[in-house]
């Protein structure tokens, strides 16, 4: 279930019509939102947590992640929580609004795209507390009730597109994302450099959808690329990936793919590699923690802490390659360029 988005000040960047999770054009209508409760709903504290999510709980990647830690945070804290999905980016402040006026003191604003709506509220609203997942780290003149967390794609994405070269069937790996925010750029650019350190012979190839949650859209551009020579994908969609799946089965072909935030192999058996997820349990309880402590303010890292799903359909040796590059990658070993963010770069 979930909508899934650099050092880029990101006030700018998220104005971009959406990120990390649906484009937003097919949201629900305001009246047909309601607060939807993440859990229990504990009530003997006074930490009241909702959440403006990009698209909804079922989506089975990064709302659906986010909602898991959310219910994380109920049982952790005792905290009330709630949240609201499938926003527009052009609703975000006034849902946002809709849960300070509900009483909900601590605000997460789960997407870059939301980055404006967060830092309007926090300025506005100094007695609640904003977390907003951001492409950065810092700010300038951050405010003291907003904490961010940095969501880079780029190391995670690197090992993707080694793991895809080990295993492509065809000339070319391939990466297919939502929207072409700055983040998500940086990260397909790290897959095929990741390709080429597994094959250096293997060609690349990037798109986007404009939407991580269209599967006609993601079906259609799939069967382009297939058919342009991609033998492996690499995605940073959410719902749209059930559309990436069926056009590799009407292909006829076993063209591997690799996507993020669940194990995904229940789509296809046959032909799913692997994933990642970023650690949204230690992300947001250890943020939460602070903030009960009294920390109002802050940044927290989530690229350092990613985790490799299982990997299917590869042998020993390529497993156990990839998790040689994904262990260098974490220890720094390996250094990946999260700079490439204004274009593709094909290597």
């Amino acid at each position: 279930m979930i909508r899934w988005k650099i050092a880029v000040v990101l006030v700018s960047v998220a104005m971009v019509v959406a990120a990390c999770g649906g484009s937003g054009g097919t949201g629900a209508s305001r009246s047909s939102r309601p607060l939807s409760t993440a859990g229990g709903g504990g009530t003997s504290s006074d930490l009241r947590i909702g959440e403006i999510m990009t698209g909804p709980v079922s989506d089975n990647s990064w709302n659906y992640r986010q909602s898991i830690a959310l219910k994380l945070m109920e049982s952790k804290y005792d905290a009330k929580t709630t949240y609201i999905e499938s926003v527009p980016v052009a609703d975000a402040s006034q849902d946002a609004q809709q849960l300070v006026s509900n009483g909900y003191n601590v605000i997460i604003f789960n997407s870059p795209a939301f980055f404006n709506s967060a830092l309007q509220l926090a300025r506005q609203n100094s007695n609640i507390t904003v977390i907003a997942v951001s492409a950065a780290l810092s700010i300038p003149d951050q405010p003291r009730n907003l904490w961010l967390e940095q969501a880079k794609f780029a190391p995670a994405d690197y090992v993707m597109g080694y793991a895809a070269a080990l295993v492509a069937n065809g000339p070319k790996v391939c990466y297919l994302g939502g929207v072409e925010l700055p983040n998500i750029i940086a990260g397909a650019n790290a897959t095929l450099r990741g390709a080429k350190a597994a094959n250096a012979s293997i060609g690349g190839e990037v798109n986007f959808t404009g939407d991580f949650d269209d599967p006609a859209k993601a079906r259609l551009l799939t069967s382009t690329m297939i058919n342009n020579g991609c033998g492996a994908f690499v995605l940073l969609l959410d719902d749209a990936t059930k559309g990436v799946v069926q056009a590799i089965k009407a292909s006829g072909k076993r063209i591997p793919w690799f996507s993020y935030n669940s194990d995904q192999s229940s789509l296809d058996p046959a032909t799913y590699g692997g994933g990642y997820t970023f650690d949204w349990d230690q992300a947001y309880t250890t943020v939460v923690g602070k903030i009960r402590a009294g920390i109002r303010s802050g940044s927290y890292d989530l690229s350092t802490g990613f985790k490799l799903f299982p990997l299917y359909n590869m042998t020993n040796d390529q497993r156990n390659r990839v998790q040689d590059v994904y262990k260098k990658v974490i220890d720094g070993a390996i250094k990946v360029d999260s700079t490439m963010t204004d274009k593709v770069v094909i290597p």
